[in-house]
């Protein structure tokens, strides 16, 4: 599904600040764009890796301005987007594993 999406939506509520998503990085393993909310750590990330484009969470109409804004820009959006350098970023279990037992 991601290989076939022009863009993914993460349209996660305020519940969910702080929290890990899996789409996110699936989305970026695919190269596709993401429209996610502006809470950590989804907006921060997003905007360090120009990654896609962020909206206010909760804020149906925010939402709906992101996506015409990945619509009307999307091209410009992945030319821009460092996917690799996101993808390399994310730490592994070694160290995680490495932490733990030090």
């Amino acid at each position: 599904l991601f290989a076939v999406s022009d863009a993914v939506v993460l349209p996660y509520r305020q519940t969910y600040m702080g929290g890990s998503s899996g789409v996110f990085v699936q989305a970026a393993l695919a190269r596709r764009p993401v429209i996610v909310p502006e809470f950590s750590p989804f907006g921060p990330t997003a905007k360090q890796f120009q990654l896609g484009i962020p909206f206010e969470p909760e804020n149906p109409e925010s939402l709906a301005h992101a996506m015409d804004d990945m619509v009307a820009t999307h091209t410009q959006v992945v030319k821009a987007a460092r996917f690799d350098d996101y993808v390399a970023d994310i730490p592994g279990w070694r160290t995680f594993v490495e932490d733990w037992i030090s």
